[in-house]
């Protein structure tokens, strides 16, 4: 994937998650696309274009959403495509459990990042953080990551693998 894709394909991805998936609630929660995408993408695809779909993501849901400080989402989004990185790197090899795993956990990091950002930039004070529902968007969070897992992994065994730079 080249970053130019990756720039286009953030981009459909923040427009859907603010406009779409705001409508369309599941099971009365929104799931957070852009960063299950950009987990799956950071993970399998490497650093440059994961930090470039956390980067276009993040700052166009910046813009799109009326009430976050411009930069918020962004470096709640970019810090966690780089622990996936990390935790990528860690782990050796990424299957699609531990991609879900990661995507749950994740979830819990951006979500707590992007309310103590946003309470820091708005002057707001810090909401208590609600687990359970933490927990259900991640668990959301994890079957689009894992999608979107199966949806490269297609994508490579039908055209091949680009080669990339190893760590």
């Amino acid at each position: 994937m080249s970053l130019l894709i990756a720039a286009v394909g953030a981009t459909i991805a923040a427009i859907v998650e603010s406009s779409v998936l705001t409508q369309l609630l599941i099971a009365g929660i929104k799931p957070d696309l852009v960063l299950a995408m950009t987990i799956a993408i950071v993970i399998l695809l490497g650093f440059e274009q994961g930090m470039t779909w956390a980067l276009v993501g993040g700052l166009l849901l910046d813009l799109l959403s009326p009430d976050r400080a411009i930069g918020a989402t962004t470096l709640a989004m970019l810090l966690s495509a780089g622990a996936a990185l990390l935790l990528a790197r860690i782990a050796d090899y990424p299957g699609s459990l531990l991609i879900g795993v990661i995507t749950i956990v994740l979830t819990f990091f951006y979500q707590g990042t992007l309310m103590l950002l946003l309470a820091l930039t708005t002057g707001t004070e810090m909401q208590p953080l609600n687990a359970p529902a933490f927990a259900a968007i991640g668990i959301v969070n994890a079957l689009f990551a894992i999608a979107t897992a199966a949806t490269i992994r297609a994508w490579g065994r039908r055209f091949g693998r680009v080669d990339r730079l190893t760590w």
